[in-house]
């Protein structure tokens, strides 16, 4: 596998379309390797109540939800959502990064207009503030990515895989 700058998969991105987006900080989607070679835990993180695991930045500020679906393997996780950490949840998952980034270099604090060159004009706008992309993949699967802004700025988004 061929990964970029960002640890994003190159592999068939001439058969996904500009906004798709792979990874954050490294993590795979659906690459329980990934997660368990940037994490340095194999064993399974996953909140057997709620199907999720969340992680923290360095400083605590920011807050990434991974989202395992049934029938999916141990530490694969098919959605990453990522916030503010308004709660001040302290999860005992920490990653060793300032901010949690994407394989395309979307993070909170950027404007519309960055997201918009980075990933193009979303498919849909459910409001001003909230923009969404999707495609039907080639295995069947939707993509989708959910980006909201508030006062201008990205304060959270959420893409992955919806469950079948």
């Amino acid at each position: 596998m061929t990964l970029d700058n960002f640890g994003q998969s190159t592999n068939d991105d001439r058969h996904r379309p500009q906004f798709y987006d792979s990874t954050i900080n490294g993590l795979q989607l659906r690459d329980p390797a990934s997660i368990e070679r940037i994490m340095g835990i194999t064993d399974n993180i996953v909140d057997n109540e709620s199907e999720r695991a969340e992680v923290i930045n360095e400083t605590g500020n920011q807050l990434l939800t991974m989202i395992f679906h049934p029938g999916d393997v141990v530490n694969q996780f098919s959605e990453y959502k990522v916030e503010y950490n308004k709660e001040r949840k302290l999860p005992k998952l920490r990653i060793n990064e300032k901010e949690f980034i994407t394989g395309k270099g979307i993070r909170l604090g950027i404007t519309k207009e960055q997201l918009s060159e980075t990933l193009g004009q979303p498919k849909d706008k459910k409001q001003e503030d909230t923009w969404m992309y999707y495609y039907k993949q080639e295995n069947g699967l939707l993509y989708f990515g959910s980006y909201y802004f508030q006062d201008g700025m990205l304060a959270e988004f959420w893409f992955g895989e919806e469950y079948p």
